[in-house]
């Protein structure tokens, strides 16, 4: 990596990470977790949101940029029968922690390369169970686009569910709103997992989280404050995640301040629900997600 000269090693919040600069954008990749931290195309806004009250202590997630949810989304009890089941065979009485293991997992760095049009790395999940594999590909340049790939390295298919959960900076939570998943319907996580069905743009007025089904390949987070739209392309994915813990949970969670809720969102590209994926023996699986950030007088 040292002819490489959009990328350097560095640390954030003493976790190893990569700094990627380039006359595009500037990035930050951490090897814990091995997510994208941060993502800001010159001359623009942050693209990804930046914690201000994050903390890091060890064996706890980064809140900030985009998390890794893998092998499972959210409690594992909460998925789909084949994910509980895969998942007892892949880890057995390990699957405790919400989200998953890659997120809060150490990451190595695979490989390295520079375009014209991007810096690409690629990084894999060091202590993987045994018979599955996973990596990362991220590509930085005008647009930042993420790649997760899956691969069944044993005698046994697997369904797993996952997601990229990505935290968006906005101007005020009031003035935002998402728009693309019109009709869709929903399973709120806050009412008991019950169903409702999406009329309109997604506002936010309390507590959030919802799991969205059968939605688009492409979402636009309108930003009526700083006159912008953040579009998530996502070609794979027909389920997505809305979240904002607002006020009283903002209060709870770790790494966050009272009033973080205000600054941010998540649109989480994701595979749950009935979009959980199947994974043959010598067979690998495939999350992509693109994300372009575009500033006009009419957002």
């Amino acid at each position: 990596m040292s002819d490489l000269f959009s990328i350097n090693k560095t640390s954030f919040n003493g976790v190893a990470a990569l700094q990627i600069r380039r006359r595009e954008c500037t990035a930050l990749v951490s090897l814990l977790g091995g997510q994208v931290m941060s993502f800001q195309p010159t001359g623009e806004r942050p693209v990804l949101w930046h914690n201000p009250d994050l903390v890091w202590a060890p064996g706890e997630p980064l809140r900030q940029g985009i998390p890794v949810c893998w092998p499972w989304f959210g409690d594992l009890r909460k998925n789909p029968p084949a994910v509980q089941a895969s998942i007892a065979g892949l880890i057995g009485g390990q699957a405790t922690q919400a989200h998953g293991i890659a997120r809060s997992a150490n990451w190595v760095l695979q490989s390295a390369d520079e375009h014209d049009e991007f810096t690409e790395i690629c990084l894999v999940l060091e202590s993987a169970p045994d018979g599955i594999a996973l990596s990362a590909r991220y590509r930085f340049g005008t647009q930042l686009s993420c790649e997760l790939i899956t691969e069944n390295t044993g005698g046994t298919a697997f369904t797993l569910s996952m997601a990229l959960h990505s935290y968006f900076p906005v101007s005020d939570i009031d003035a935002v709103n998402i728009d693309g998943l019109d009709s869709c319907h929903y399973v709120d996580a806050l009412s008991n997992w019950s169903q409702h069905q999406q009329a309109g743009s997604v506002a936010f007025s309390e507590e959030t989280d919802r799991l969205y089904q059968d939605t688009p390949p492409e979402l636009t987070l309108v930003d009526r404050g700083w006159r912008r739209r953040i579009r998530l392309n996502a070609p794979g994915s027909r389920s997505t995640v809305v979240w904002n813990p607002w006020i009283d949970k903002s209060q709870r969670l770790s790494q966050f301040g009272p009033e973080s809720y205000r600054s941010m969102v998540c649109i989480e590209t994701a595979r749950v629900l009935d979009d959980v994926f199947t994974v043959a023996p010598g067979e690998q699986s495939s999350l992509q997600l693109t994300i372009t950030s575009t500033s006009s007088d009419d957002s």
